[in-house]
């Protein structure tokens, strides 16, 4: 991925899935994570439609923002961290996947540069590429990525095309 992302390329390989076998797989991936660190997850879908995507790169962009929550979770000594993913249709041809989570709002001194490279707030885990190259991964699928921030938690907005 961090070899990719140097490149500026993203090599997808679009294939059709059903959007509750592609939440239930995330479940699946990240239920050990969860509940190890008492993390309370839950997601929900509107109609159970295609959607056209690369599964795996797909599955590493949210696990590159649930990986974020999770460190601020650490970080803050968040009681009862929540993630909740919500996907669902809310144009005619655009498909919107929700992440949010209750740790404390992303600082004001970064949210400008969150999805660039080397960008990080508090203990430094990690490289400081998860979300650009998640941005990354989103907009080879022709999609965008933003978020909301406030005191009650975070909600990333991935926007994908049908």
């Amino acid at each position: 991925e961090v070899l990719d992302y140097s490149k500026n390329e993203v090599q997808i390989k679009k294939a059709p899935i059903l959007i509750h076998e592609f939440m239930e797989n995330i479940k699946i991936d990240f239920s050990p994570l969860f509940k190890e660190n008492n993390i309370t997850f839950s997601y929900e879908f509107d109609d159970d439609i295609f959607i056209t995507i690369d599964a795996a790169k797909m599955t590493r962009a949210i696990a590159n923002i649930i990986s974020n929550a999770f460190q601020a979770f650490e970080e803050h000594n968040v009681k009862n961290p929540i993630i909740k993913i919500r996907a669902e249709k809310r144009e005619k041809k655009l498909y919107t996947i929700s992440i949010y989570n209750n740790a404390p709002e992303i600082p004001i001194s970064i949210r400008k540069t969150l999805f660039h490279p080397f960008v990080s707030e508090g203990t430094h885990k990690g490289t400081g590429l998860g979300l650009a190259i998640t941005k990354q991964i989103i907009e080879a699928h022709n999609g965008t990525i933003d978020f909301v921030t406030n005191e009650s938690g975070t909600t990333f907005f991935i926007k994908l095309p049908l």
